[in-house]
Formats: structure tokens, C-alpha cells, sequence
């Protein structure tokens, strides 16, 4: 995840503002760039999933 905005608290009505198309979280105040999961993070975790359920 990348900083997107280090020197700003950003609240949650700063976030609904946002109107670009990309995946955000806020971490005690501070605004993420969420990347996308690469198709070997979802295979990792469908293989993880399966474990469990049959455990």
C-alpha cells in the first residue's frame, strides 16, 4: 500500500469525497492506496480457504 497522503489526517467524510475509481482505506488517519490482488495472491487464498473449510 502506498501513502497517499502522509502529512494529513484524513477522516472518513475526506474519503466519501473521493471520486477516482481507485480501492482507498484509512489507517489511524492516514489515507492507503488499496493495490489490486494479483491472480497468485488469489489462488493462495482459495488453496488457504479450502484448508480451512476442510479442517
Amino acid at each position: 500500500m502506498a501513502i497517499v497522503t502522509p502529512e494529513k489526517r484524513t477522516a472518513y467524510v475526506d474519503y466519501l469525497k473521493i471520486d477516482d475509481n481507485n480501492r482507498y482505506e484509512i489507517l489511524h488517519g492516514e489515507l492507503y492506496m488499496v493495490t489490486v490482488p494479483s491472480t497468485d495472491h488469489q489462488g493462495v487464498s482459495r488453496n488457504l480457504e479450502f484448508l480451512i473449510w476442510n479442517f
